[in-house]
């Protein structure tokens, strides 16, 4: 069985698709949707715990070896001047 579609059969696919988008548009409340531009100048001011779950949700990323890496790099900081 070859499943493979024609020009003909692509084509009225294609076009199938394309009627059916346009007609998604017409269910749209575009009354109720307003514009409004946001101020980019506002700063964010961040508690403990949004420290905490950036920590948390950095743990869970490609950031770990990082987080890892940085600290081993204090424990032997800690650890250090007690050796020597």
């Amino acid at each position: 069985m070859n499943s493979t579609l024609n020009d003909g059969e692509w084509l009225a696919m294609s076009s199938e698709f394309t009627q059916r988008d346009e007609n998604d548009n017409e269910d749209v409340p575009w009354d109720d949707i307003v514009y409004y531009e946001e101020q980019q100048d506002q700063t964010i001011h961040l508690e403990g715990s949004d420290y905490i779950a950036i920590f948390i949700a950095a743990l869970q990323t490609i950031f770990l070896p990082c987080i890892v890496f940085m600290v081993i790099l204090v424990a032997i900081a800690i650890v250090l001047p007690f050796i020597f």
